[in-house]
């Protein structure tokens, strides 16, 4: 979910979508950082009140399909108090309605997909606009080769393909780990192409999306394996 705000963060920061904003006349700095959790965050400061009017007067409409979800929720917290967005929200008796979502997908800029897989994969079917970006949250589209990956730190050229993309898979907490600690490696060839490689990775409840009601390790432990192949 962390990876899945910071993604959109990046995005709107190195995007067309992001681009498309008037910023010239305006003093824009963008900070990048990353941590062990990765892209933490972008901000951007503006020191001109004309050029501010510009840029709040051309939102970009962003829709966050699964919006009453954890990861919607936090998302929308993070985005909600930017004055060059317009977040576009369906009343919530109809946010399940497929025609309605349907409606805000091909009505706005971007959309962010916070659902599980199969609702996720459902969702695309629904935008027919060509000009609508999808990020997807979820792990349906990871290794589908029509999407980007959204690890820009995984090759040199990732970070261009991630802001010219309009389909955009978020890369997961554990693959994040795994790969930004093996890519170099088999880049440098240090690590032969096509070497079987496991990790033993281990989750609590909270990392489930449960709430623990038994604090002990035993009662609460996820074993997940990652092959990396490639």
């Amino acid at each position: 979910m962390k990876h899945a705000i910071s993604l959109f963060s990046f995005f709107l920061a190195a995007s067309p979508l992001g681009d498309a904003f008037p910023w010239s006349g305006i003093s824009r700095t963008k900070s990048l950082y990353f941590s062990r959790a990765g892209l933490r965050s972008v901000s951007s400061s503006y020191h001109s009140s004309t050029a501010l009017s510009a840029v709040t007067s051309e939102k970009k409409k962003v829709f966050i399909d699964g919006e009453a979800g954890t990861t919607g929720l936090q998302v929308r917290q993070r985005l909600e108090g930017r004055e060059d967005l317009e977040l576009l929200s369906p009343p919530p008796e109809l946010r399940k309605d497929i025609e309605t979502r349907r409606s805000f997908m091909n009505r706005a800029d971007a959309v962010i997909l916070c659902l599980p897989d199969a609702a996720a994969i459902e969702a695309v079917s629904l935008v027919t606009n060509p000009n609508t970006v999808l990020i997807d949250a979820s792990t349906a589209f990871r290794t589908n080769d029509a999407w980007t990956y959204g690890f820009p730190e995984m090759s040199p050229n990732q970070r261009q393909a991630i802001a010219s993309s309009k389909r955009i898979s978020n890369p997961g907490c554990y693959p994040t780990g795994f790969i930004g600690l093996t890519r170099p490696l088999v880049d440098a060839k240090l690590i032969p192409v096509g070497t079987p490689l496991c990790v033993n990775a281990i989750s609590g409840y909270s990392g489930g999306g449960k709430v623990s009601e038994n604090s002990t390790l035993n009662s609460s432990t996820f074993i997940y394996f990652l092959l990396f192949l490639n």
